[in-house]
């Protein structure tokens, strides 16, 4: 992580985590939205902003991330560093674990960029200044870190399995990512399947749809066209309308799980 952690692009990785999350928290005058629930999106506090970006980063960084940190052992072996430690006492196990660790370290510090973004973009933003760490952080923490750790754990797997180490890998963690996780994640919306939804999506979902169909109830508001992701045109000419959003009731088996 070290060597990682002074290298070029992966202070370009940073700055790009910092460009992507202005990204996902649109400016209130932007012709494009992010979360979009039939027209609707909570307004920019810490527990609405918390869960958007849990949920946008899961989407698409679980993809991404993987792609940026599978390349831990394969620099090993390039670089005949491999050689070296095989000689070492250091165990597969300690090796493995030690790869996994250095993967989620990086992934870890993309999300650290975010959250501190995140809270920056709050009141730069200005429709409610008041920032709440806990209510921020607790999604970040609960759902997007267990999952980062979950995707450097697969990039670890994929370069030690000799079939799965080179494009062949690269395409099927795509549909992994693709029908295991994002399919999953849609599939438990409005119900709790911690089981089948490693990102988490399906925690969040819910309570979302449950703000805005409570803040108005003759739309009859059901999640059905919930739009997650870069939506040009947002709705139109006309701005989304705001919504109150109270945060996640979290629950110990929501927090276990």
């Amino acid at each position: 992580f070290a060597e990682r952690s002074r290298s070029y692009s992966f202070v370009v990785t940073l700055l790009v985590m910092v460009w992507a999350t202005n990204v996902f928290i649109p400016p209130l005058d932007s012709n494009y939205t992010t979360v979009d629930i039939q027209g609707h999106r909570g307004a920019y506090s810490s527990h609405w902003l918390g869960a958007q970006l849990a949920v946008l980063v899961n989407s698409f960084f679980g993809l991404i991330g993987f792609y940026l940190v599978k390349n831990a052992v394969d620099r090993d072996r390039r670089t005949d560093v491999g050689q070296l430690l095989a000689a070492s006492p250091l165990t597969r196990v300690g090796y493995t674990l030690s790869k996994w660790l250095s993967n989620f370290l990086v992934l870890s510090s993309m999300l650290a960029v975010v959250a501190v973004c995140t809270g920056l973009l709050q009141i730069v933003r200005g429709e409610d200044t008041a920032v709440n760490p806990v209510a921020l952080l607790t999604p970040l923490v609960l759902l997007v870190l267990p999952f980062f750790a979950l995707v450097a754990a697969v990039a670890v797997l994929f370069e030690v399995l000799p079939f799965l180490r080179g494009g062949l890998g690269n395409i099927a963690y795509f549909f992994l990512w693709a029908f295991g996780g994002i399919m999953s994640s849609f599939e438990g919306r409005g119900r709790l399947e911690v089981r089948n939804d490693p990102m988490g999506i399906g925690l969040i979902t819910p309570s979302m749809i449950a703000d805005a169909a409570r803040a108005f109830p003759r739309e009859k508001i059901t999640g059905e066209h919930m739009s997650l992701g870069i939506n040009i045109g947002g709705k139109g000419d006309a701005p989304l309308v705001l919504f109150p959003y109270g945060g996640i009731d979290w629950t110990p088996e929501m927090v276990l799980g």
